[in-house]
């Protein structure tokens, strides 16, 4: 298991190398949700999942090694946000490690391969908070892989790889 969500006392989801878990200890169910290479995007875009978020409409938010996925519990689809080379305000990379949002209601992804995104969740575009050796207000290198945001609202990001930790300036 790489992540846990309580939704309620009896409904728990897991977040695993095989995929995602719905368990519901009311009436002892178990749902899981794996990616399906034979039907490309009603499912979850790659079996490991990292991260998961809930957010004010419902949805659960998904980090994978495959992107971000968006599910909507109740009709059971899944909408996949993922890297795309051509698309400069698609997701900055697809092995997602965090997910957080903020006191604003911005949704901000950390990446292994990518740095730091914000997501407008109306429109789907991607703003990329990369390092650049340039400007000393960037991250400190693109292997984001946690997020937390203090009482000012600040955004601080950690790093891998000596990165430490960075203020992000939005």
């Amino acid at each position: 298991m790489n992540i846990f969500y309580e939704e309620t006392p009896s409904v728990q989801w897991f977040g695993t190398d095989s995929g995602l878990v719905r368990k519901n200890l009311a009436i002892d169910t178990l749902q899981v949700f794996k990616n399906d290479t034979h039907n490309s995007f009603s499912n979850v875009s790659n079996n490991m999942i990292s991260s998961i978020l809930k957010d004010q409409q419902g949805n659960l938010w998904l980090g994978t090694d495959g992107g971000l996925n968006r599910f909507n519990p109740t009709t059971g689809i899944f909408t996949r946000f993922q890297h795309d080379p051509n698309n400069n305000t698609s997701l900055g990379g697809d092995y997602v490690a965090t997910i957080y949002m903020d006191q604003e209601s911005n949704l901000w992804i950390s990446m292994y391969d990518g740095g730091l995104d914000r997501m407008d969740k109306k429109t789907g575009v991607f703003t990329h908070y990369v390092h650049n050796p340039a400007d000393t207000n960037s991250i400190s290198n693109n292997k984001a892989v946690s997020i937390i945001e203090n009482q000012s609202n600040d955004l601080w990001i950690g790093n891998l790889n000596n990165g430490g930790i960075k203020q992000v300036k939005r």
